[in-house]
């Protein structure tokens, strides 16, 4: 090999395992930021997610993974705390294929982690061998009980520590705090309405937990079977959403 050749062959080596490590370390330095209807979405590939997700683990504040479907996306294009609810999330996660797709992503590798739930099951294995406690929280009875079907679906050893009831009124919220930072989980999970985990958010500072992974309500999550009304209403989504991105893109 001629010493040029073999000189760009070891700088490619050097880019590999020295400095893609320390972008990956600091993921906001290749986080894309899209623009969805307006709305400023932050999206990383799941190595970053994960590179991110360790420091949330240890820096001793609440920190916020947001997953974003295409109903939350038409939702926070009419409602303006919805959008910053988004917004404000130190990570968003686009959890739908299509919805990737229209907005450019299109990397087989990319669609395969949503469809696949990577990130997720690479952090409940972390979460698990770690034993760290986790926390779920949603609207209703039933609600908690599917959600929590579903996260032992990815992780059958996930350490879930208790399940609560998420609440609207400002007063009931604050007794939950107390209950959380009583148990003081390492994760919350949270599957619930947007007006519920906004009014908890409000909270941030003050809940002694590190990562709260928040869920669209109406998220289909781990390929459960659907009903014909839950199909309908998604489908309607979709549609709306694909005539709204044409219209949006259209009077730019």
């Amino acid at each position: 090999m001629a010493p040029p050749l073999l000189l760009l062959f070891l700088l490619s080596v050097f880019y590999d395992k020295i400095i893609r490590r320390r972008v990956f370390a600091y993921g906001d330095k290749t986080m894309k930021e899209i623009n969805v209807l307006g709305i400023n979405i932050k999206n990383f590939a799941t190595r970053e997610l994960l590179s991110d997700t360790e420091v949330f683990l240890k820096n001793g504040a609440l920190n916020t993974v947001l997953y974003v479907n295409t109903s939350l996306i038409l939702k926070a294009g009419e409602d303006e705390n919805i959008k910053s609810y988004i917004e404000k999330a130190d990570i968003n996660i686009l959890c739908e294929a299509e919805l990737l797709r229209k907005c450019g992503i299109t990397s087989w590798n990319s669609l395969r982690d949503i469809e696949d739930y990577t990130y997720l099951r690479e952090l409940f294995t972390r979460i698990s061998h770690r034993d760290y406690p986790v926390l779920l929280l949603a609207d209703d009875e039933e609600s908690l009980d599917i959600l929590q079907a579903d996260v032992l679906k990815l992780r059958s050893d996930l350490p879930i520590q208790a399940k609560k009831l998420l609440e609207s009124d400002e007063d009931a919220v604050k007794e939950l705090i107390n209950e959380i930072n009583d148990l003081v989980p390492k994760v919350l999970i949270i599957k619930a309405s947007c007006d519920k985990v906004n009014t908890l958010l409000k909270e941030q500072p003050f809940i002694n937990s590190e990562i709260a992974i928040i869920l669209p309500d109406d998220m289909n999550f781990i390929g459960r079977a659907e009903t014909f009304l839950e199909r309908l209403r998604h489908k309607l989504y979709r549609s709306i959403f694909i005539r709204k991105v044409s219209k949006y893109e259209n009077s730019m």
